[in-house]
């Protein structure tokens, strides 16, 4: 015997299972459609085609950078033209380096320094003033620094061989980890001349982003120059005694382009529980479209009684037949 169905509300101990109802309306259908459409088009071209979502990935990867100089220069003094030969003790502070490279490209040069009393403007003054030269006279290291720049011709490069195999370039050698200093001040939007005065500071910014489920070759690097400042500039100093055993310093204020190296990248590798993940997401949004669906049938429909009648039905079990007494019969 069929159930017989009958609307209710069912109280809170009944068991309620699902009931699929086909529905005629063209517009819900529609709209359904192209729902799934979205989800299929999102879930496949964008989570795995272009974002990749079957692959895991680390965006803090451990990169360690170690920067190292080669060449020789020649400087040439135009105020007493006096020529030095430079090489990469001398213009490269710290000689070794790891994210910050200093290259000096200028300097004004005090040597012979000792304490005393001199007329200056900057230092502990003693009290007393100097009509002659309209300044005060201070404690320190005297002859005082000179505050004139002047130029030097460091372009006269001596050694080329540190080229090696490659030089760097964006177009022909994009991947090459040996650059030349006016590359980069080039990359940077800048001249060596136009630094090489009073110093800059330039960012180099170094990517890698590595498909660890394709050959080592195509894990390259993308190298970016950008200008911070066009100035810098620091002091250092070398001390020594006399016989008399009176102290000198040589001062040196020196002008560099400072390198500043900035490591990022990210790295990729297939991962079936990440691939699951992005699969249950998919699956959640197809039924997040269904129960959309009904409830615009069941509510903002002007026919939603009629489904309401259709979708929701109490299903009560059939009465058992009466039993029949075997002792009874029926006599003519």
């Amino acid at each position: 015997m069929e159930a017989v169905c009958t609307k209710s509300f069912p109280p809170f101990l009944d068991y309620k299972t699902e009931k699929y109802v086909l529905t005629k309306n063209r517009k819900i259908g529609v709209f359904h459609r192209l729902l799934q459409l979205g989800v299929l088009i999102y879930v496949i071209g964008w989570v795995f085609i272009v974002k990749k979502g079957y692959q895991e990935c680390d965006k803090d990867p451990h990169i360690s950078v170690i920067t190292k100089m080669k060449g020789a220069s020649v400087t040439k003094n135009f105020k007493d033209l006096q020529e030095r030969l430079w090489d990469v003790a001398d213009f490269v502070k710290p000689a070794q380096g790891e994210n910050v490279l200093f290259l000096v490209t200028n300097f004004i040069s005090t040597p012979g320094q000792i304490l005393g009393l001199c007329p200056e403007v900057r230092s502990i003054k003693t009290g007393k003033c100097n009509t002659t030269q309209f300044t005060c006279e201070i404690y320190g290291w005297c002859p005082v620094e000179n505050p004139d720049l002047i130029p030097s011709n460091t372009n006269k490069t001596l050694e080329q061989t540190y080229l090696r195999s490659c030089t760097y370039d964006p177009l022909s050698s994009p991947y090459c980890p040996v650059f030349k200093v006016s590359e980069m001040m080039k990359q940077a939007g800048h001249t060596f001349t136009e630094l090489s005065f009073l110093g800059g500071v330039v960012g180099i910014d170094i990517m890698w982003n590595c498909d660890l489920d394709q050959s080592d070759s195509t894990c390259k690097p993308q190298y970016l120059f950008r200008l911070q400042d066009r100035k810098n500039n620091f002091r250092t100093a070398t001390y020594y005694w006399d016989r008399e055993n009176r102290e000198y310093r040589d001062l040196l204020k020196l002008y560099g382009i400072r390198l500043e190296i900035s490591v990022t990248g990210e790295a990729r590798k297939f991962a079936l529980i990440q691939t699951f993940i992005n699969l249950g997401i998919g699956c959640a949004f197809l039924g997040a479209i269904t129960l959309l669906c009904d409830l615009i049938l069941l509510y903002l429909n002007s026919r939603a009684d009629i489904y309401w009648d259709c979708k929701y039905e109490e299903a009560k079990p059939p009465k058992k037949p009466e039993a029949t007494d075997p002792t009874t019969t029926n006599m003519d």
